[in-house]
């Protein structure tokens, strides 16, 4: 069974809608095939009428029985192909019309996207706790077998005051 890819409906003038299908590449024979076009105006649940078709190496249909002139009305549309020898019926879609994205929308988001990937916060680097190996003897109490929270204090505020602390600046 073939499948349909890239179900796209435009629109070139108010008298109509253009529907353009598009198939992934197959040994199969194509005339084998019968293609419908179905549409709803109720919604993407359906439920579709068969507007066109049979069909047969078509893959596009325009539509002249739309009103375009209302403004919130959306005709949605699917492709239903059947197999003639077998009759097993698979359906694709659905798609409607839809606006094209705005290009200045876009690189707005882009850019925005990008400082925040960039340039958000500042870049620390966090190293895990030592949980093996030799321990301090100013910081292990080994009689306790715990730490010893006052030694443990004073000597992280030693630790602190010698160490110098590095901030890595953001790339430019």
């Amino acid at each position: 069974m073939i499948t349909v890819t890239k179900l796209v409906v435009r629109t070139y003038d108010l008298d109509h809608l253009d529907i353009f299908w598009e198939i992934p590449e197959t040994t199969e024979e194509l005339e084998a095939y019968d293609f419908f076009v179905l549409r709803s105006i109720d919604g993407a649940g359906g439920p579709f009428d068969i507007i066109a078709g049979p069909f047969y190496n078509t893959f596009n249909f325009r539509d002249p029985g739309v009103h375009q002139l209302h403004k919130w009305r959306s005709y949605y549309y699917k492709i239903r192909v059947t197999h003639r020898a077998t009759q097993t019926t698979q359906e694709f879609g659905p798609a409607w019309l839809r606006a094209e994205p705005d290009r200045l929308g876009l690189e707005f988001q882009r850019r925005e996207n990008l400082l925040l990937q960039e340039f958000n916060g500042r870049l620390a680097f966090l190293f895990p706790a030592l949980t093996f190996g030799q321990r301090c003897g100013h910081c292990w109490d080994t009689g306790r077998r715990a730490t010893a929270l006052d030694g443990l204090r004073t000597r992280t505020a030693r630790a602190a005051s010698t160490l110098p602390l590095w901030e890595a600046s953001p790339p430019r």
